[in-house]
């Protein structure tokens, strides 16, 4: 199993969650999503309006093997890193910018709302994130109190029944 670049702390799901509703009421988006550059997902918001999503770790498999691929180009053609990627169909719009070095802001909308008005609120949302994920990452982890296992233990015991029995 791939392990995530980024592990969240208590409270920033939903920090991150509050910038990605701003995100998703300004700009009409259908689905907003960062995740790591293997493609877990940290966190997701929907439009109310908008049909059932795909899923998401499916997206996430595709949205990070296509950042990967294109930042291998660019650095082939001696561009360096590239951070923004558009896709445009012939009914939506397909939108991923690089957050930071290790999260990717991958966003679903219709052609009919505006590309440029979309680009500029993610580049908003985006310095807001990586504040956010820089202030977190400086934080230390939070440690298990020393009795977590026994504990942990006794719980899964008292539902599953021990494994003693």
């Amino acid at each position: 199993m791939i392990a995530p670049q980024i592990q969240l702390r208590p409270g920033y799901d939903k920090r991150i969650g509050a910038e990605l509703d701003v995100l998703l009421r300004e700009t009409d988006i259908r689905y907003c999503v960062i995740m790591d550059r293997h493609g877990l997902m940290l966190a997701h918001r929907e439009a109310s309006w908008a049909p059932k999503p795909p899923a998401y770790d499916v997206i996430g498999s595709l949205v990070a093997s296509n950042a990967a691929s294109i930042n291998a180009l660019g650095e082939l053609l001696g561009d360096g890193a590239m951070s923004e990627q558009i896709h445009k169909g012939e009914k939506g719009v397909v939108y991923i910018e690089s957050v930071g070095t290790k999260c990717l802001l991958f966003m679903i909308f219709d052609v009919s709302v505006s590309t440029g008005h979309v680009r500029v609120m993610a580049k908003k949302t985006i310095k807001t994130l990586e504040e956010m994920l820089e202030k977190m990452e400086a934080e230390p982890m939070p440690k298990l109190e020393a009795n977590f296992n026994m504990e942990a233990n006794s719980l899964l015991d008292a539902v599953l029944g021990s494994l003693n029995d």
